[in-house]
């Protein structure tokens, strides 16, 4: 699948052409997507179950996802990082830099509760052992 979408891409030319910002975001948001759901079937124990994930992604049944705070964290995190203005990673490096060794540490391990916090429950299988 990802072959036939880059035959597709040079086909049409889009390798080519220059990207202003909006359409480089658009093609960003696409390649996820796209590369998103090429991952269905791998991650599915079987092809029926692979076609009934993508079937539900279509259908407007009224189920509503009950994710709870961490959830719902884990979700716009990565979503609001993308409004964050450019430069600031520098800023935030230049800020840390004039920090005392105590303050880094506490940071860091704030970094590292969160990530223990919001990741999976013990050690999830490496996904070629399916195979």
């Amino acid at each position: 699948l990802h072959g036939l979408l880059l035959v597709a891409e040079r086909s049409m030319g889009l390798h080519r052409r220059p990207a202003g910002r909006w359409t480089r975001g658009v093609r960003v948001f696409v390649t996820f997507h796209l590369v998103a759901l090429a991952w269905v079937p791998f991650r599915a124990p079987s092809l029926d179950h692979a076609g009934r994930v993508l079937g539900r992604l279509v259908q407007a049944d009224g189920v509503w996802l009950d994710l709870g705070l961490t959830g719902v964290l884990a979700l716009m995190v990565p979503l609001v990082s993308q409004l964050v203005p450019e430069g600031s990673a520098e800023r935030l490096d230049m800020w840390l830099a004039r920090r005392p060794a105590v303050v880094l540490a506490v940071c860091a391990a704030l970094v590292l509760v969160s990530i223990d916090a919001l990741g999976p429950d013990g050690v999830a299988a490496f996904l070629y052992y399916q195979f």
